[in-house]
């Protein structure tokens, strides 16, 4: 699969956040989700 590029200021977003460590299968992967620095709701890779 190749690798999504995200405009920057999504980039910026996923590079802040905090991994999520909820025990879902996504927390495995690379680009799973992670938890937004801001709200600290939960964020998927590319979904913005």
């Amino acid at each position: 699969m190749a690798k999504k590029d995200l405009p920057a200021n999504a980039r910026k977003a996923w590079t802040n956040a905090t991994n999520c460590n909820c025990g879902a299968e996504q927390d495995s992967s690379e680009r799973g989700h992670k938890k937004c620095s801001s709200c600290n709701k939960q964020m998927e890779y590319g979904a913005y």
